[in-house]
């Protein structure tokens, strides 16, 4: 579908806005699979039939930029997961751009999460595709040796734009340590955790977020997931108090290391 068209699906602004979690699929240079599940922000009926009315558009970059694409997202399954109803959606991109500390690369889902008698939650948020993992006794990131050489631990700030090469770039991350209640809103002198991955998004910062060792394993879980969307997020540290929590995210978190 040509980018430069008016999209046709505009999200309402008086919905609430819909969680989305992202598992990156079959992907090389030439071709990514991507998975959307949206999760509605408010208590569903069991049974209700859900649907997208989506578009991924993108991608976008503070450092460079690229002709665009804007492409709808197709309902796949419906499936229920702790008796919360949810819609799962798809995306093929061919020649993707891949998320990276230099070139922190996103794309950005527009729409609506539809039901039964209309639409019920808003879809607007960006996404970032990253390909990160082990190989041997390396980290690797988009095909090179990721080297951590060190971390800055001053906890929850604001992230500062960088015009040159990102601290990242050179293998530093920043450790933030997540209370027990998890993805909480922070205080009203500090940017919300929300604000705060979206900044490390936009501008390359990875991050390496540590959960508390007293946060539920229900809600460890859904942090985990929430976190699938962040690029920046490279690593999750679990205690030993919620490895099981691990156990059952990883194979939908894919590429973010537990």
């Amino acid at each position: 579908m040509p980018a430069d068209q008016p999209p046709n699906n505009l999200p309402s602004a008086t919905l609430p806005e819909a969680n989305v979690n992202l598992q990156l699929g079959r992907a090389d240079d030439l071709r990514a699979e991507v998975f959307f599940t949206i999760v509605p922000p408010m208590a569903i009926p069991a049974g209700t039939r859900l649907s997208l009315d989506a578009t991924l558009t993108g991608p976008e970059s503070t450092r460079a930029t690229t002709r665009p694409v804007r492409l709808p997202i197709r309902t796949v399954s419906k499936q229920t997961a702790d008796g919360t109803p949810q819609v799962t959606g798809t995306v093929i991109l061919t020649e993707p751009a891949y998320w990276t500390p230099e070139v922190p690369m996103l794309y950005r889902i527009r729409g609506e999460l539809i039901a039964e008698d209309g639409a019920i939650a808003r879809l607007n948020t960006t996404v970032g595709l990253r390909r990160f993992g082990v190989r041997g006794h390396s980290l690797w990131l988009e095909g090179r040796r990721w080297v951590l050489r060190g971390c800055d631990s001053s906890g929850l700030a604001a992230i500062p734009q960088r015009e040159q090469e990102p601290a990242g770039h050179h293998g530093m991350a920043q450790v933030i340590g997540l209370g027990p209640d998890g993805l909480a809103t922070a205080s009203s002198t500090a940017p919300s955790w929300q604000q705060f991955l979206e900044e490390a998004d936009r501008h390359g910062q990875p991050l390496l977020i540590c959960l508390d060792p007293a946060t539920p394993v229900t809600l460890a879980r859904s942090t985990i997931m929430a976190l699938t969307r962040h690029p920046a997020v490279v690593m999750v540290v679990l205690p030993v108090e919620l490895l099981t929590a691990a156990a059952s995210c990883k194979p939908p978190a894919g590429t973010l290391l537990l």
